[in-house]
């Protein structure tokens, strides 16, 4: 297969249900992607030669010569996905939160 893989630069965690990836082309060029929950994105799925069967999947990036094409297909409302809120729930206390202080 004649393709390349573009890795990005960085991945932020924004708190429960989103992250922020930073994609740095050849040429410097930077773009900051926000992912959300059931955000539609394209991606690669790549088959590895193992037993069992297995493989990978990839966020493609912006700056992959199909990328355009491909997100193309994909309406906005669809590629923002959902922004997670917190439900308050009566008579619920935290005695432990996991994810406090995880930055």
């Amino acid at each position: 297969v004649d393709d390349e893989l573009l890795l990005p630069d960085n991945w932020e965690w924004m708190g429960r249900g989103a992250i922020q990836i930073t994609w740095k082309a050849a040429d410097e060029k930077e773009e900051v992607q926000k992912l959300q929950t059931l955000s539609c994105i394209p991606i690669v799925i790549i088959p590895t030669n193992t037993v069992p069967i297995d493989y990978a999947l990839f966020v493609v990036s912006p700056f992959h010569k199909k990328y355009a094409e491909v997100k193309s297909d994909i309406k906005e409302s669809e590629f923002d996905g959902f922004t997670w809120t917190e439900e308050d729930e009566e008579g619920v206390e935290t005695i432990y939160d996991a994810g406090a202080g995880a930055d």
